[in-house]
Parts: structure tokens; sequence; C-alpha cells
């Protein structure tokens, strides 16, 4: 593969310090974690914000805690150092820059939201949520 000095991948290249992580929608089973509240638990949407909101506040001190780096290099193989953990593969970035994957022993596609020269910003469903 050919790097093209126009596309997105140039803005890729080098090494990205993570620097914040939050959570901004659960839904479990295809179902948002608002309606579960509701229906099942019998909270109005006001309650159910709330409880939600206090679930968020409680995971955003323990997300404080996570730090790490992300090195993409031009040979199209990557270094990720996430707190205690680390892995290693190859890259590949979609034609129009949305799609990063990573290929390595759990080979893992992420949407990119926004790719500058100055920040990276990646949207990950977690397992079971999103």
């Amino acid at each position: 593969m050919r790097k093209d000095e126009d596309s997105f991948e140039k803005y890729l290249y080098g090494n990205w310090t993570l620097d914040k992580m939050e959570i901004s929608d659960i839904e479990i089973g295809g179902v948002n974690v608002l309606q579960i509240l509701q229906t099942t638990f019998g909270y109005t949407l006001a309650e159910a914000e709330e409880v939600l909101d206090s679930i968020f506040s409680d995971l955003g001190e323990g997300l404080s805690d996570v730090s790490g780096t992300l090195s993409f290099n031009e040979d199209y193989t990557y270094v990720a150092a996430l707190s205690d953990e680390g892995d290693e593969g190859e890259w590949s970035l979609s034609s129009d820059g949305k799609i990063l994957t990573l290929l390595s022993e759990e080979p893992e596609e992420l949407e990119i939201e926004s790719l500058t020269a100055s920040q990276l910003v990646i949207l990950d469903d977690v397992e079971g949520a999103k």
C-alpha cells in the first residue's frame, strides 16, 4: 500500500496520548438503558436520567485513571499501551478516514469521529453496550 500524501493516513502517523475517555450512551441488547430503567423499574424519564448520570459520574472517576499511548507507524504497524495492557499489530484506515482497523490477536474495528493533525477521536463500542 502506497502512502497518499493527501490521505487521512498522514494525520494518523505518530504517537498519540490518551487524553480523555468518556461514556455517552449505553444500550443493552439494542435497548437504551433509559428505556430499560423506565419500563423495568418504573422510573420517570427525569429519574432514569438522574440514575444514569450518577452511574456515568461513578464510571467517569474510574476512567480518569486510564492512561496510555497509541503509536501508528508508516509501515502500517501499531503499538498500544493502555494502562496495564499492551497490544501491537497492523492497522489500516478506510479511504474515507472513518474506520480504523487494528489487526492483532483480537482484531478490532473502531469508528473515527474526527481526525486532524492534532486530535484523534475514536468511538468504541463495548461488548454488550453501545
